[in-house]
């Protein structure tokens, strides 16, 4: 095969390959166009019914999600806001402050002393009793 050939199939190859290409793209801009218009009115027409706009739940009082994503979107903004080293000190602070409480003998949640019946040995009664209503 002489230079000239290779030189051909390439560009042969070249012009097949940018016209897939261009075609994939159009095909891309045009889903986009089509889902978004889609999206757009199943989510006007959720929040006109008051429904969630991600699943067909109950919006929750001057929300446009339903409980579960609500709080998914909470969770998900909360967690951007986050500093990495800032995580870190507080893992490593609550550690040794939570260490240090164990070891004289006080409730780790708010620093009182413990006293007999503490439950588990590291929280006091009020602490036990107050996790024990909130669910947590």
């Amino acid at each position: 095969m002489t230079y000239e050939d290779k030189e051909k199939r390439r560009a042969t190859l070249r012009k097949y390959y940018l016209s897939h290409v261009e075609q994939r793209k159009e095909y891309a801009r045009h889903y986009r166009t089509e889902h978004s218009e889609y999206a757009k009115q199943w989510e006007n027409s959720h929040r006109e019914n008051g429904l969630c706009i991600h699943c067909n739940q109950p919006q929750i009082k001057d929300s446009i999600y339903c409980f579960f994503h609500l709080y998914k979107v909470r969770l998900r903004s909360r967690k951007s806001y986050r500093k990495p080293e800032n995580l870190e000190r507080k893992r490593i602070y609550g550690k040794t402050r939570k260490d240090r409480l164990k070891s004289e003998n006080k409730c780790v949640s708010c620093s009182m002393p413990l006293d007999e019946e503490s439950r588990m040995g590291i929280l006091c009664l009020n602490c036990y009793n107050s996790f024990n209503k909130t669910g947590y």
